[in-house]
């Protein structure tokens, strides 16, 4: 099925039917508030050019991020099928592209939206041309108004107006527009009502219904307009809020537009879900460094008895961060300390059926964390930890505690323990191992200290520079030019042998392990080096590496990589020659590659 005939078949499955066929003059019912909204944007914005108009076909180009193109197919009073280059509009969905073309073309002098009813003295009534336009494109919207007047050119238009005019107008507009409603009840009452709170709440829905579609699916491509469309409630409303001291309904507005928005399945590459999540946390932040204390309580028992499953783990963990930075007055600490207890309780018991004990190890340490903040007796927090010991956080909170009351042993003991209990997971270890060689040093224990870099260096954090350096330090000139002998010696294969030979400025050995390992990836890391030194080696160096690509027929990006190399080569001394006998070498040998040929071609050498 073409493009046409699925828009055609997406406009008539609508409305039940397959030979129904949209009628020219409400054109604008066919595509949602917020399409419209960016359509007529785009409209506005001068961005539908080139358009054509027959009895059959409307076709136009639509300049945006790139230009698409939108046909629109004509019978009659009707319109047929609908079409645009646009990702969106692939989908069988009805674009603001569209709707550019169809807000411009309904402007047009011989278009036929008003089904012959068009008055032409109307405009006569206007005593300036502009005026006319503005009222007609507000007309062509249905109702969207343009947000984008200048603020001079309304104060004019307010002090022309009698009061009458004002009311009747801003009456007449808040009847058919909720939003508008409940910001200047929040405006002239700062009393917001529980029926402007859940008229809000519908409005955020309906935004989310009309960009989730029959797909209940927000694509890459309006993942934009999408945040860009629900931050409005932010920028205005929540802020409106808050500048009228309403601390409670701006939270909640804000919270539900955090979890509604963060649940919606979107196609996030862009960062904007993300950067919006961000933004409502901001605001709650700002939220509770304001509010009264009745309104910080209200807030507080939300968040300790917020039903579970109402967002996704990483939404709710936001929630909860909140939670636990804020609130640390002694009268919340005891209905948290009972609140993180039986959280963490419930994440073990999750952690064992998903194998996973990220959300548990987490809920422990802010129990732990909360029975400090209420200075609960050591006995008490150690008799905790011990019942959460396999999970490493703990004891490294453990740990922690004993080096800050100088329990030097302790701390030992628990680090040897638990090398061996987490010797599955290097990082940690190697933690430990650095942990214990910093105790060493700071209670004196020379040989201790001195074993604990060798485990480092050798194993633990095998190859560290900084492990390196710190054991040099422990031996004399003389002796440490047989010590690091020893150490590259027993060094494991997977270490970067190379930054010590830098470190210790051993260039020798430096070139003969770039020149030994495979590929250009260390000769390049250590080329501004060594080039200076040894550029006949480095120029041989690349001429065996390229020599073993050319043998393998490659296409035009890698022959343009080997050019690159080339040129790179160019910057070493004595690298022209090199160049030149290669080139020269490659047009005899593989003349029959037509794409190498003319990427050599292009080179320029000196």
């Amino acid at each position: 099925m073409g493009k046409y005939a699925y828009a055609a078949k997406a406009i008539a499955m609508q409305h039940g039917t397959m030979s129904r066929k949209v009628k020219i003059m409400g054109w604008s019912q066919y595509f949602s508030r917020t399409i419209l909204e960016r359509g007529y944007g785009y409209y506005r914005g001068g961005a539908v050019e080139s358009m054509s108009v027959t009895d059959e076909k409307i076709t136009a180009t639509v300049a945006g991020t790139n230009d698409y193109t939108v046909e629109i197919d004509l019978c009659g009073d009707f319109i047929t099928g609908m079409d645009c280059t646009c990702p969106y509009a692939e989908d069988g969905n009805y674009c603001k592209h569209m709707a550019a073309v169809l807000y411009k073309w309904s402007k047009g002098e011989d278009s036929d939206f008003f089904d012959g009813e068009y008055d032409e003295d109307f405009d006569d009534e206007y005593e300036d041309e502009a005026e006319y336009d503005d009222e007609y494109e507000y007309e062509l919207r249905g109702g969207i108004a343009e947000t984008n007047y200048n603020l001079d050119e309304i104060s004019q238009l307010l002090a022309m107006a009698s009061e009458a005019q004002v009311r009747d107008f801003l009456a007449t507009a808040m009847q058919s527009d909720s939003t508008l409603l409940a910001r200047f009840r929040t405006l002239v009452k700062p009393t917001i009502t529980s029926g402007d709170m859940q008229r809000y709440k519908d409005q955020i829905d309906d935004i989310i219904d009309d960009f989730l579609g029959r797909d209940q699916f927000i694509s890459y491509y309006d993942a934009a307009d999408f945040i860009e469309a629900v931050e409005d409630y932010l920028d205005e409303d929540v802020k409106l809020l808050m500048d009228t001291g309403q601390y409670w309904s701006a939270f909640d507005l804000t919270r539900y537009l955090f979890a509604e928005v963060g649940n919606v399945d979107m196609d996030d590459s862009g960062g904007y879900g993300g950067m919006f999540a961000n933004r409502c946390v901001q605001i709650m932040y700002d939220i509770l460094d304001f509010a009264d204390a009745e309104t910080k309580d209200k807030i507080f028992k939300w968040m300790i008895s917020k039903p579970a499953g109402g967002m996704m783990d990483h939404l709710e963990d936001q929630i909860d961060e909140v939670l636990m930075s804020h609130f640390k007055e002694e009268k919340y600490l005891e209905a948290k300390l009972d609140y993180t207890e039986k959280r963490a309780e419930k994440a073990v018991k999750a952690a064992e059926k998903r194998g996973t004990d990220y959300y548990a190890s987490k809920w422990i340490m802010r129990h732990l964390l909360t029975m400090e903040a209420l200075q609960k007796p050591s006995t008490e927090i150690e008799q905790y930890c011990k019942e959460r010991w396999e999970y490493a956080d703990v004891r490294k909170y453990y740990i922690q505690n004993c080096i800050e009351r100088e329990d030097f042993d302790e701390a030992i003991a628990v680090l040897k323990e638990s090398i061996l209990l987490d010797e599955d997971y290097r990082g940690l270890v190697k933690d430990y191992s650095q942990t214990l060689k910093d105790i060493y040093r700071q209670t004196g224990n020379r040989e201790a200290y001195r074993k604990q870099l060798w485990d480092l260096m050798l194993k633990d954090d095998a190859g560290s520079v900084d492990v390196y350096k710190e054991l040099r330090g422990e031996y004399e000139t003389e002796e440490w030019v047989h010590v690091r002998e020893e150490i590259f010696s027993k060094l494991p294969t997977y270490a970067a042998i190379d930054q010590l030979y830098k470190e210790d400025e051993l260039y020798d050995k430096l070139l003969d392990y770039v020149v030994n390992t495979p590929g250009l990836y260390k000769l390049q890391t250590h080329e501004s080096l060594l080039k200076g030194i040894y550029p006949d080696a480095l120029l041989e160096k690349y001429r065996m590496e390229l020599r073993k690509m050319a043998t393998r027929t490659a296409n035009r990006k890698q022959y343009q990589e080997w050019v690159r190399l080339l040129k790179r080569m160019l910057k070493i001394k004595g690298g022209s020659k090199v160049v030149r006998q290669i080139v020269d070498e490659w047009k005899v040998q593989y003349k029959h590659r037509p794409a190498m040929m003319d990427e050599l071609n292009k080179l320029l050498i000196p």
